[in-house]
């Protein structure tokens, strides 16, 4: 099974963080980065690859077109067929040097070619370590940004709806939710800042996000979109690496 994680970007600062992030994996992965209204120049070393996605052509406050759009374009770069896998990552989380490794031996290991994480870290405000540990129920896919699937899972549930506003949540309603095996490692911190994500946007606006508003309100896109580092990434390694394994807490 040849496995690629896919990243969709409008291009954050953060991205260069995960850069770096995916270089430290424990397992070569390729990382496909699908970049949406970005023209800036980007360095991205092996086993990163990078593409700008054209217009997205459906409604601004939906990516569902943008994350359908990125799975053909993988498909075809990295001729996947239907009984390859797919990574699927946000663009401004932490990911521990594992996660790449332990979603695919959980994958390889389902009997239903879908998988998610039990247990993820929330950091609330940058620079501080996660307050809590969320552990899901004992079902479900838990957070769509640790998700890891086969193309032919994908394909029969008809993939990401490309004008709802909550593709990611009709993809696993079509899929079904108890068909998701999880994984009880912890090797994703979900870093919800409060204008750092669609849905934060979302709220704030009381109204259906807009991705070019959530671009103003966002820092600037930096002039070049590089591997990147901060010692906050160096914290979240130890913090995950402690709590990794339930059997060690």
């Amino acid at each position: 099974m040849n496995t690629v994680a896919i990243c969709v970007s409008y291009g954050r600062r953060e991205l260069g963080e995960l850069f770096t992030l995916w270089l430290k994996q424990t397992a070569a992965v390729p990382l496909f980065v699908f970049l949406d209204g970005v023209d800036v120049p980007v360095s991205a070393p092996d086993p990163i690859t990078w593409t700008r996605s054209p217009k997205y052509g459906a409604r601004n406050d939906s990516i569902g077109a943008l994350r359908a759009a990125s799975v053909a374009a993988a498909r075809h770069t990295f001729d996947l067929q239907p009984t390859d896998a797919v990574l699927m990552l946000d663009d401004d989380d932490y990911y521990s040097p594992t996660h790449a490794e332990r979603t695919i031996a959980a994958l390889e290991a389902s009997p239903h070619g879908w998988v998610g994480a039990q247990r993820i870290g929330y950091q609330w405000r940058p620079d501080q370590l996660p307050p809590e540990l969320v552990t899901s129920g004992g079902y479900g896919p838990g957070q769509h940004a640790c998700w890891g699937m086969r193309l032919d899972v994908y394909d029969a549930a008809g993939g990401y709806d490309r004008d709802d506003p909550i593709e990611d949540v009709r993809l696993a309603d079509r899929i079904g939710w108890g068909k998701c095996t999880q994984h009880p490692y912890l090797t994703h911190v979900r870093r919800q800042f409060p204008t750092g994500t669609l849905s934060a946007q979302k709220s704030l606006a009381g109204k259906p996000y807009d991705r070019d508003e959530l671009r103003r309100l966002r820092p600037p896109t930096p002039e070049r979109i590089e591997p990147a580092w901060r010692p906050e990434l160096g914290e979240l390694e130890i913090w995950c690496r402690t709590n990794e394994d339930p059997s060690d807490v």
